[in-house]
């Protein structure tokens, strides 16, 4: 805190209660308590910086009132978010997350009586209101008519995260980074050990492709076992149809050789508890595509 704000002075006091009331969207009973604190002696540029916040909130939302249509309102309601959360201003993390709750509640309240295109799926911001079980539903219901969308499948692996179903969300996890780069999500990442993960990775000078195994066998995105010869069979089966050969771009084509590995990886524990000598099979395949991943899967047998 600085020396010009001591603690339980008048102007701390009036800013605290002004971002308590920041938090409920309350912005004219906000710009008066930060008016307040402006009035005292120990002004600062932290209080004027967050009178201009919630001005800017009040004027957004004057504008928003003219609007017609609620569809159209709720697209005002996340622009307005979104250009509010590049602002850099002090402790914004205190105050944010209730904030966002509370902005997305009334946009998902706008949009389900004018559904209307937005920059990121409803089931977004559901997550974000805390309502998981409206996200899951809503982005299952997208990954139907888009099961390819890298976005979505983060989406439903944080909100499944977030309701501790740690398999499934592990599973769009892989989905989802397969396909994109995890630094090209601007969407949070729910999972704590993946960005950590991420930075470890960048250093061992990979292609991003190969990210999902790479999580995969450090643990933080386990694979699920095959557990009969029919999965066994449908596996071997998928394998013998994703040649690599001849895929384009550099990064597209260790995305698909990390499926091919990931596969290769089951059949081999597969083969493995069956004491089959197909196993070594397997493993060949997985060293010709990756030696470097090979030795992970082999420091983690």
């Amino acid at each position: 805190m600085p020396d010009q704000l001591r603690l339980f002075s008048p102007a701390i006091i009036a800013l605290g209660r002004g971002m308590q009331k920041m938090k409920r969207l309350a912005f004219a009973e906000a710009r008066k308590e930060f008016e307040e604190a402006l009035i005292s002696r120990e002004v600062h540029e932290i209080v004027k910086r967050w009178k201009c916040a919630a001005e800017y909130w009040l004027g957004g939302l004057q504008e928003i009132d003219h609007l017609a249509d609620p569809g159209t309102k709720a697209i005002r309601w996340y622009e307005l978010w979104d250009q509010f959360t590049n602002e850099d201003l002090p402790w914004r993390e205190q105050i944010f997350a209730d904030m966002r709750q509370q902005v997305f509640s009334h946009l998902v309240s706008l949009w389900q009586s004018d559904p209307v295109p937005l920059p990121y799926p409803i089931g977004y911001f559901l997550l974000e209101t805390g309502d998981l079980e409206g996200a899951i539903n809503s982005l299952e219901a997208d990954l139907q008519r888009d099961p390819g969308s890298p976005l979505t499948h983060l989406l439903l692996a944080n909100a499944y995260y977030c309701q501790g179903k740690i398999s499934k969300a592990a599973r769009h996890y892989r989905e989802a980074l397969l396909d994109k780069p995890l630094n090209a999500f601007e969407i949070e990442i729910k999972h704590p050990g993946l960005r950590t993960l991420w930075d470890e990775f960048e250093d061992e000078g990979m292609e991003w492709g190969w990210f999902a195994v790479y999580a995969s066998l450090r643990g933080v995105l386990p694979l699920p076992p095959i557990t009969s010869s029919d999965e066994a069979r449908e596996t071997e089966a998928w394998t013998r149809q994703w040649e690599p050969a001849g895929l384009g771009a550099e990064a597209i084509e260790a995305a698909h050789k990390a499926r091919l590995f990931l596969a290769y990886i089951q059949m081999a524990s597969w083969y493995r508890k069956q004491g089959a000598k197909e196993e070594i099979e397997y493993r060949r395949k997985m060293k010709s595509l990756n030696p470097l991943l090979f030795e992970f899967y082999l420091e983690r047998l």
